[in-house]
């Protein structure tokens, strides 16, 4: 027969003596905080690794928010809607009283059928894009025979921002005065206008700013009363005064008239 425990073997508690850590000055225990840093360093070497991923852009459902959208009703009824436009000069040239001009055309409105909450600029898909209200703006001095449309894209803002951002090309006729040239040295009077094709009574213009390089501005120039169109109202026909370099300066002209007299 096996032993029988006795009653105080079943009364023994069962202990564990753990080393006394020793404090410092302060009272903080030293050893502990030892291992603890050690954990915390292999911790933070294991997740530099570690990228967190965020939603880019919050997905619209263009499809349910284009289902009762009438593309022929323009945003404003009762009032014009306003666009804001900034131009951009790629490129230019002037010859034979033509300003050939490469563009990029930027323009803004608001169509509060198409607030979203979300990001900013969300792009527009373009199957998309041909459903959504958008200015009939052209050139009205263009005579490019040809589409000159390149290149363009749609972006949604939240609140119902629209921006439409098309690259052009423009043939600007730009005949000039012999006297007015010499007055200004070669250069001569021009103009950029613009307005909604059969929506002049409903789209109005106000010109945000334009821009270009050192390098275009030996051939183009902003005349008197840009400034006074970003600070005005909008109007149905935005008319940008510019100034061609024709390249028929004093110094040309008095060689023409020499070379004729020694002939």
């Amino acid at each position: 027969m096996g032993r029988v425990p006795t009653p105080i073997e079943f009364r023994k508690p069962l202990s564990i003596a753990f080393p006394r850590a020793p404090f410092n000055s302060d009272g903080v225990m030293v050893a502990t905080l030892v291992p603890l840093l050690f954990v915390f360093l292999i911790s933070a070497d294991a997740l530099k690794d570690i990228v967190i991923e965020r939603p880019k852009n919050l997905d619209v459902d263009f499809a349910d928010l284009l289902l009762e959208y009438n593309p022929s009703i323009p945003p404003e009824v009762v009032a014009p809607v306003e666009v804001s436009v900034s131009l951009t000069l790629l490129h230019a040239n002037y010859d034979k009283n033509l300003l050939c001009l490469t563009v990029i055309l930027n323009q803004t409105w608001t169509d509060h059928r198409l607030s979203v909450a979300g990001p900013l600029g969300i792009p527009v898909p373009v199957k998309y894009a041909s459903i959504i209200w958008k200015p009939t703006t052209h050139f009205i001095n263009d005579i490019s025979e040809k589409g000159s449309l390149f290149l363009k894209a749609l972006h949604l803002d939240k609140n119902g921002a629209v921006t439409s951002e098309q690259k052009l090309a423009l043939n600007i006729p730009c005949k000039f005065d012999f006297p007015e040239v010499i007055e200004k040295n070669g250069w001569a009077n021009c103009s950029l206008d613009m307005e909604a094709f059969g929506w002049s009574s409903h789209v109005h213009y106000r010109l945000e700013g334009i821009q270009f390089s050192s390098e275009i501005a030996k051939v183009v120039r902003l005349r008197e009363g840009v400034e006074d169109l970003q600070k005005g109202n909008a109007t149905a026909v935005l008319s940008i005064p510019i100034e061609v370099n024709t390249g028929i300066t004093k110094d040309v002209l008095q060689y023409i008239v020499n070379s004729k007299i020694l002939k």
